[in-house]
């Protein structure tokens, strides 16, 4: 094997620039230093704008979004000149798209141009991007209309919910339904539809054409006539991949081109879309690849099978990793922990739970680790009977970015995993999660239960954004693609735990790395951009439930920066690899109510208080409780 080059950088902070650190492959990418200041680099690596930012973002209409002071922003161009200086004078604001960046002052949205100067008043409750010339944007109504780039309203606001405009329609949502409109305004599709963006949560709309839509519980597609192109009776829908969509019809997979004919049987346990010619499919279990005719190319073998990116597919046995080319041939050993998808040349693998980057002869390249994110320790014990979901909310649409809640969630899942004797197929992990995307995994669990008849237990993560409901006081899970604005686009905790608490399960045991008084992790405030905090309800667990929050009232929940992760999941995390998992919640909860307020003082100045909460039932009981 090649001598590995160490490379100083943050093992959590390079996790967050897979394309960006690890590999140059646009004239300037976002790149972070030893010492956690953000600056960008050319292909080369070479440093062409200064550290100097708290966090920066891709260029986009060349501008680029930099954060510095933790609440503030600016733009900078390609020069690295600050055209909008940071700190700018607003709370919020989004990438420039058609000239025109969307900004929040006071709770209310406007738009500026890339001299900062304020085109659009700071007049609505949300605002979209500008597509096709026009944005979406909410009046204190909470209705949805659209506006040029002179602000002039050329569609009025009456919709319920609105998206941008593509192929020339937008989607918009009127009386519970949704339909399309053209630029006029005029409904040139019906308000009918349940859904039009594919499952996972993508941006709605029309691509090549044709736009997914759900009626009745079941997937189709339609044209911009409104005609039924691909017919509304499947169970599930991909997204379009060269000409082709994975659907899913009586339990299996097959797939239809763009006019809706079958190509590919419905045969296949599940399915991916086409990447490079070929798609994995899974079968009795085993995955392998096809082509665009149902032809065999790789066979049926391996545990699991990625897509090809840059000419290569990760394939997994029961425990390992590796890559194969397009004929099948190994090219990088099936011998690490972890692997994800070649950009640029180079992808991120782990090794004896250790963070590399390797490129495609498989040379390494070792990053610097947290003392948590290593020396996992590792039982014989077989926990089967548990099961977890874990969220890791990190990159949102609209958000600030929460630091370090991938790795939190990976991390978690290791744990889980290695120290917890969880199967990995037990353990589901959803990084940067979509609204459907959460529900989705809620109801696997109630499947879980429903199944296991009262023999299982619960384990579910959550690290991210969380919102309060300024006059309820109720608390919300954000999506990424949620808005801090709109608790509509939450997940209603108080939802959550009546889902699980009533649950015929032993245990429910929720970890929630998140503050719900309207700040993120970086102090930035979401629902409350002038500063005013909303101390939110906490909510009430019921039947055989523990929650453990990482803070109360309006206090926010901080990153730990020298460690990579949430200061709450990092002590979390510590107590799990000190007693090697043998620990009851009583002595968990007090470990790191104790450690993390300690932490929080000296490092933030401020307080962060975990708890743990219970059913009113379980009364003292939960104390002598464990994950394994």
């Amino acid at each position: 094997m090649n001598t590995t080059r160490q490379i100083t950088l943050k093992f959590v902070l390079c996790m967050c620039f897979v394309t960006s650190v690890c590999a140059y492959g646009q004239k300037l990418k976002p790149h972070v230093n030893s010492k956690d200041w953000y600056g960008y680099v050319d292909e080369t690596g070479k440093e062409i704008i200064p550290f100097k930012y708290d966090y920066v973002k891709d260029f986009s209409d060349g501008l680029a979004k930099v954060e510095c002071n933790y609440n503030d922003f600016g733009y900078i161009d390609e020069t690295g000149k600050e055209v909008i200086p940071c700190p700018c004078k607003y709370d919020k604001g989004r990438d420039f798209s058609e000239g025109l960046a969307p900004v929040e002052g006071g709770n209310d949205w406007g738009y500026i141009d890339k001299t900062g100067k304020e085109i659009i008043p700071l007049k609505y409750t949300a605002a979209g991007d500008f597509s096709e010339g026009l944005a979406g944007v909410r009046n204190f109504d909470r209705e949805w209309g659209f506006i040029d780039k002179t602000g002039k309203e050329i569609i009025p606001h009456k919709y319920d919910d609105a998206s941008d405009f593509s192929e020339g329609l937008a989607p918009v949502k009127f009386n519970g339904k949704w339909g399309f409109i053209d630029k006029t305004g005029k409904e040139i599709i019906p308000y009918k539809y349940d859904e039009v963006r594919f499952p996972y949560g993508e941006v709605p709309g029309f691509l090549e054409g044709l736009s997914p839509v759900k009626l009745n519980e079941k997937w189709g597609c339609i044209d911009k006539t409104g005609k039924i192109i691909i017919p509304i009776r499947y169970e599930y829908i991909e997204r379009f991949s060269e000409g082709l969509v994975a659907v899913k019809l009586n339990g299996k997979y097959g797939f239809v081109d763009m006019n809706g004919k079958e190509i590919i049987p419905f045969k296949y346990d599940n399915a991916h879309g086409f990447s490079e010619g070929l798609v994995s499919v899974e079968l009795n279990g085993k995955w392998g690849f096809v082509d665009r005719t149902g032809r065999e190319v790789i066979p049926f073998k391996y545990n699991y099978a990625a897509n090809f990116t840059e000419g290569l597919a990760q394939v997994s046995n029961f425990k390992y990793s590796g890559f194969v080319d397009k004929t099948g041939k190994v090219v990088i050993p099936l011998k690490y922990e972890e692997v994800e998808d070649f950009t640029d040349g180079l992808a991120w693998v782990t090794l004896n739970n250790k963070k590399y980057c390797i490129d495609k002869s498989g040379e390494m390249y070792r990053l610097l680790t947290s003392e948590v994110d290593v020396n996992i320790p590792a039982t014989d014990s077989k926990n089967d009977k548990t099961f977890a979901v874990i969220i890791a909310n990190e990159n949102y649409q609209s958000e600030s970015t929460v630091l370090y809640a991938k790795n939190d969630g990976e991390t978690f899942k290791k744990y889980c995993i290695q120290t917890l004797g969880i199967p990995a197929i037990n353990v589901h992990y959803q990084p940067d999660a979509m609204l459907n995307q959460i529900r989705d995994e809620i109801n696997w669990l109630k499947q879980v239960a429903e199944a296991y008849n009262g023999e299982a237990n619960i384990i579910f993560y959550y690290a991210g954004h969380g919102i309060p409901d300024e006059n309820s006081k109720n608390s919300y899970l954000l999506p990424v693609d949620g808005y801090g604005t709109d608790i509509t686009t939450g997940y209603k905790l108080d939802d959550l735990y009546q889902i699980l608490g009533n649950l015929p399960v032993r245990s429910v045991t929720l970890f929630m790395d998140a503050c719900f008084s309207g700040a993120g992790r970086d102090g930035q405030m979401l629902t409350q951009a002038r500063g005013v905090r909303v101390t939110a309800k906490s909510g009430a667990p019921s039947g055989n439930m523990v929650v453990f929050s990482s803070s109360q009232g309006d206090e926010t929940s901080f990153p730990y920066k020298e460690k990579g992760h949430g200061l709450f999941t990092y002590f979390l995390l510590k107590k799990l690899q000190e007693t090697k998992g043998e620990v009851t919640l009583g002595e968990l909860g007090d470990y790191v109510t104790t450690q993390v307020g300690q932490q929080s003082i000296l490092v933030n100045r401020k307080s962060q208080t975990p708890t743990v909460t219970t059913s009113a039932t379980m009364g003292d009981s939960w104390k002598e409780l464990k994950l394994k």
